[in-house]
């Protein structure tokens, strides 16, 4: 089974193309050979000639006797027409690339008279392409700050990850959001009350605490709560005889005959 033929691929209109392309030429001959620029009679100005017929032959070849008047006024007679029709026959398309070779274009001559069309021998198509996105980002940053939008620094300041409203409002992170969704968020008032009754909750949970410390402490050290003794008739310090922690005599004890000695009396 034979394989189908592709069809012959259409000629490229290069028509809106090069005239751009003749236009970067015509900047870097004025500037390499004057405002009125004229090609030199020798092989340098030969083959820069050359270049741009072959432009003007992919673009509009009808001006290209004028072209030959005005920038090579040398080239008369035979040579002219043999010229006229090799460039005519046997027209060149010149890549970017391959033309900055052709023309020895640096990176800094193209930057200065603002180049487009053609590549720079100092500066690889990778490079071109990260200072392009470069370019492109800048600009594109600079439109967005004349239109009044902020940079991700500024967002970020004024962030809610960044002030924690939360806090404030004495909430969790997750029970934030949830309410700000539900639109179920505390108001100014509410929030200082909550407040005052979250220190008056403390407050109390401070002094229960203390008391418990001291009570605990007091026991620690042996000491009962101050008792009266009704016995006596007045008012005494029977601090562990009357405690109800205190661990009682036993019964032939010394100090317990002379209690008990001591109450019959």
């Amino acid at each position: 089974m034979s394989k189908k033929r592709r069809p012959p691929a259409e000629p490229k209109d290069w028509s809106g193309w090069h005239p751009v392309r003749i236009g970067d030429l015509h900047k870097l001959f004025r500037r390499r050979y004057g405002d009125q620029y004229e090609f030199p009679d020798d092989d340098a100005g030969r083959e820069d000639l050359r270049v741009l017929v072959d432009h003007y032959s992919l673009a509009c070849p009808s001006v290209i006797p004028k072209v030959l008047k005005e920038r090579a006024p040398w080239l008369t007679g035979i040579e002219r027409d043999d010229f006229l029709q090799e460039v005519t026959r046997h027209p060149r398309f010149w890549p970017s690339r391959e033309l900055a070779i052709k023309l020895n274009l640096a990176e800094a001559e193209r930057g200065r008279l603002k180049i487009q069309t053609i590549a720079a021998v100092d500066v690889t198509d990778e490079e071109r392409t990260q200072m392009r996105k470069t370019s492109n980002a800048e600009l594109q940053r600079a439109k967005r700050r004349a239109q009044g939008a902020k940079s991700r620094d500024e967002r970020l300041a004024s962030s809610k990850s960044r002030t924690k409203p939360w806090l404030a409002l004495g909430l969790g992170r997750s029970v934030y959001y949830a309410k700000l969704k539900a639109g179920r968020l505390p108001g100014p008032g509410q929030v200082r009350q909550q407040t005052g009754q979250v220190r008056q909750q403390t407050g109390q949970e401070e002094r229960q605490q203390t008391g418990q410390e001291r009570q605990q402490s007091s026991l620690r050290s042996g000491d009962g709560p101050v008792r009266t003794n009704k016995l006596e008739g007045r008012e005494g310090t029977a601090r562990g005889r009357c405690s109800p922690w205190a661990v009682p005599e036993p019964e032939g004890s010394a100090r317990g005959e002379a209690e008990v000695a001591g109450l019959t009396t």
